[in-house]
């Protein structure tokens, strides 16, 4: 198995989006507060965290596969680059 140099602790970050978008994605109702606009304006802030953490998990586990010895730097940068270049261009 890759990795280990953090414990995995970037499948904390995976864990938190996925129960995140759990609860306010699946349906705008779940939104426990607000009008229909304060209830949009939630859902895109949450839309864009869920984002942020599923790209800061991707690094963490790059970089714990770098750290582990399992890539070495130039292909830590190189996927580095790529992971997010493609999250940009989303």
């Amino acid at each position: 198995m890759s990795g280990g140099h953090y414990q995995y602790q970037y499948r904390s970050l995976e864990l938190l989006a996925d129960e995140i978008e759990s609860d306010f994605l699946r349906e705008f109702e779940s939104v426990p507060d607000g009008d229909v606009i304060e209830r949009f304006k939630i859902l895109v802030e949450v839309k864009s965290l869920i984002n942020d953490l599923r790209i800061c998990a991707v690094r963490a586990k790059e970089l714990e596969w770098f750290m582990s010895g399992d890539t070495g730097a130039e292909s830590y940068l190189k996927r580095l680059g790529e992971i997010l270049y493609g999250y940009q261009s989303k």
